[in-house]
């Protein structure tokens, strides 16, 4: 059985994810070359290229290391509770090793395995509980911005620019975003009862452990934790919202923050793999921001400039250092 469940998993990954992608791929392919603007799209974003010049890329770029900087903050001030201390540069390297690991593992493990693998063998333990409370902490926060892009969202736009079933179903996440909101911020404040909660209930008694280090963090940490979240978070919607500003297709930063808010919730909830995240990337930004623009093109290659700084060049660094630096050898 479990052979089974492993062969049906690799084909899920490595059969069914690149076909999807493929399919995702023709099916934008299509779109573009039905759009009747196609060619003024084109000529406007060469335009806008030319006069913008390479300032808001450049700084795109210097954000994806402020954002990945932000998180290698969060994950030394978690190993300092497990009396592991390492430096900066060290946990940033940890998290970009993570991240090249994460590149061919559904929905992102290989970062938590990128992570821990260079830990000492008696801190990995404690490692992964950590690691399992900053997705916590990380998931929290997509929903809580997601429940402000929902509460927010225009239903005219809604209703008139998207197809029937994808407006349904954020009409319905409208009417529970006030639930999804209050859930969130009751973590942000109860976070630990909830903790000390979950690990006392029965079906849960296996995770008890794990919860039991989460809460070993103080009160300080954690808030500290999820205030980086956030940043890190608003940093992002902002890199974002400077590639398209490059690109020229003129949305206002809060259309940004509810499309982007909207899309990484989409792929906190699909499962997916790294290399093929660029798929639902294309078509989660086409219906998001349909409702703002017109300029598909310009939507499309967006997103790719965005994947390609946060995921593909990070994977990159993280498979050098990997290479060059054994595990053995990390320093604290």
């Amino acid at each position: 059985m479990v052979n089974i469940n492993k062969n049906i998993k690799l084909i899920i990954n490595y059969v069914a994810g690149p076909l999807l992608l493929l399919l995702i791929g023709y099916h934008l392919i299509h779109e573009l070359k039905a759009s009747p603007n196609l060619a003024v799209d084109q000529h406007a974003i060469k335009q806008r290229i030319i006069s913008n010049g390479v300032m808001l890329p450049l700084i795109s770029f210097l954000l994806m290391f402020v954002q990945w900087g932000l998180e290698a903050v969060k994950w030394k001030m978690m190993l300092r509770a497990t009396a592991f201390p390492v430096k900066w540069v060290t946990s940033l390297k940890m998290i970009f090793a993570g991240l090249s690991f994460s590149f061919v593992t559904p929905n992102r493990l290989g970062e938590f395995i990128g992570r821990i693998m260079y830990l000492p063998s008696d801190k990995r333990a404690v490692g992964t509980a950590f690691t399992v409370y900053n997705i916590i902490i990380q998931i929290t926060v997509y929903c809580f911005f997601a429940s402000i892009a929902l509460y927010f969202l225009d239903a005219s736009l809604v209703s008139h620019k998207l197809p029937r079933l994808v407006s349904n179903m954020l009409h319905g996440l409208q009417i529970i975003s006030p639930v999804i909101f209050l859930l969130s911020v009751t973590f942000f404040v109860m976070q630990h009862r909830i903790l000390s909660l979950l690990s006392n209930l029965s079906f849960l008694r296996k995770l008890k452990p794990t919860l039991g280090e989460c809460m070993q963090l103080g009160f300080d940490t954690s808030f500290a934790l999820i205030g980086l979240t956030l940043l890190k978070s608003l940093v992002f919607i902002f890199q974002y919202w400077l590639i398209f500003t490059w690109l020229g297709l003129e949305l206002s930063f809060f259309s940004t923050f509810i499309g982007v808010s909207l899309m990484v919730f989409g792929l906190v909830v699909i499962p997916t793999v790294s290399f093929l995240e660029i798929g639902l990337r294309w078509e989660l930004s086409y219906l998001l921001f349909s409702m703002y623009t017109s300029n598909l093109l310009g939507i499309t290659i967006g997103a790719t400039i965005i994947w390609f700084l946060n995921v593909v060049l990070p994977a990159i660094i993280g498979a050098f250092w990997v290479i060059v630096r054994p595990i053995a050898q990390i320093e604290k």
